[in-house]
């Protein structure tokens, strides 16, 4: 979901995006201190987890540690699994300042759609995978998904994401009737998430930013905009905070 406002701002309006990656939704590799209670750092040893159902308002847990018992009837959860802290405390109001003040113009998070008064554009999946995710049941979610965001809102973008490892990168073009992507009337193009890292034995600062600024050449060229990947991230060059105060990235 990218966040900002109902409606284009102008007809040359393009999206300068931030991903906020590892706050609603963890991921080890993003910050890996917040799994340092868990056992081998991962999810994989039977360690047990508890989730809150949005409906019941009561907490999902696997009481035979990942058996077939699964109840949802706990009104606490304990200990480390809520992730409440890291939720109310990785993402702050300083931050969205430094992202408006930093050219950034809006951000990209993971959360279930709804009616908000800045929403700007849904994006239906993120990555699917071919072959896993075929042409055909992607076809059906993405007419289901639009009818459902235009249910809500008849201003918000919806975003269709290419299968990754396909070969043809314009197989979708015939669900939004279009048919060719540089045309005036083409379909407008979003760059979801990259990334100034290239992993690169010896590169100097100076050719991070090189890099950076090819990368926003090129990506600045999309007709809807970009979104980095990610504001906060233990490996330096993933992150565009780091990049922005250490001077490898001015937008």
């Amino acid at each position: 979901m990218l966040s900002l406002s109902n409606g284009r701002l102008t007809p040359n309006f393009k999206i300068r995006a931030v991903n906020l990656g590892g706050w609603l939704v963890t991921e080890k590799w993003i910050k890996p201190s917040l799994f340092d209670g868990i056992p081998n750092k991962d999810f994989l040893d039977g360690t047990g987890l508890q989730f809150k159902s949005v409906t019941a308002g009561k907490y999902l847990c696997a009481e035979t540690w990942g058996g077939s018992i699964i109840v949802a009837n706990r009104t606490v959860a304990s200990g480390w699994e809520t992730f409440k802290e890291h939720w109310n405390t990785f993402i702050v109001e300083d931050d969205f300042n430094f992202i408006s003040s930093n050219g950034i113009n809006a951000v990209r998070i993971l959360r279930r759609y709804a009616k908000y008064p800045r929403l700007y554009a849904v994006e239906l999946i993120n990555e699917p995978l071919s072959p896993g995710a075929t042409l055909e049941s992607l076809n059906k979610y993405y007419r289901a998904g639009y009818n459902v965001v235009r249910k809500y809102s008849s201003t918000a973008y919806v975003i269709m994401s290419n299968r990754i490892a396909t070969s043809d990168p314009k197989e979708f073009f015939s669900l939004a009737k279009l048919n060719q992507l540089t045309t005036s009337n083409g379909p407008l193009t979003f760059i979801g998430e990259w990334v100034a890292e290239w992993n690169v034995e010896g590169a100097t600062k100076e050719d991070y930013q090189k890099f950076a600024n090819a990368q926003l050449d090129v990506y600045g060229k999309a007709s809807f905009g970009w979104a980095y990947w990610t504001l906060k991230n233990v490996n330096n060059h993933w992150s565009l905070e780091w990049m922005i105060n250490n001077h490898y990235i001015k937008l």
